[in-house]
């Protein structure tokens, strides 16, 4: 079986980076290509940074993650994404 690439963008300390993509893989997945050469092909509609933000909380809340960690990663993109939006 192929390995998942791990789309959570800090280190596996004791393995929790690990843990949130395969839990929420797909929300993670999506919010990269949002922001990344993708966007224009897969997202046309998502015009900018927060949009790909809000939509990425939202796909977290969808699958049962919890509010709080869910918030704790949307602050983390929100502070920290600015750098890996293609425009």
């Amino acid at each position: 079986m192929t390995k998942k690439k791990n789309y959570v963008n800090f280190p596996n300390v004791f393995g929790i980076s690990e843990h949130l993509n395969d839990k929420y893989f797909e929300c993670f997945k999506a919010h990269d290509n949002m922001y990344g050469i993708y966007r224009n092909k897969l997202y046309p509609e998502v015009k900018g940074r927060l949009e790909a933000d809000d939509r990425m909380y939202d796909c977290l809340i969808k699958k049962d993650c919890p509010k709080l960690l869910a918030g704790c990663i949307y602050y983390a993109v929100r502070w920290f994404g600015a750098g890996c939006w293609k425009k």
